[in-house]
């Protein structure tokens, strides 16, 4: 299972145009662990937000707030560059 969803990560990342990856799903599943291996095998550098544990960005995503916002949000609290 592991690997079928590994492969499904780097076929997201390969994709041309691809777009922010979002992942949801039940609690304890091993969604953080395989995607933090995942942006340590295939990125320089990677951001992993949780909506769950980082309060003030979900209250943003209640707001009326732009992408370049989250962007910003996400840079600030992050101190790292997003392209």
């Amino acid at each position: 299972m592991k690997r079928k969803i590994y492969n499904e990560l780097v076929n997201w990342k390969n994709r041309s145009g691809r777009m922010p990856l979002i992942v949801n799903g039940a609690r304890q599943v091993g969604k953080s662990y395989i995607l933090q291996e995942f942006g340590k095998q295939e990125f320089d550098n990677y951001i992993i937000v949780n909506l769950e544990t980082d309060k003030a960005l979900a209250e943003k995503f209640e707001e009326n707030i732009t992408p370049m916002a989250i962007i910003q949000y996400l840079e600030s609290a992050h101190s790292q560059r997003i392209i």
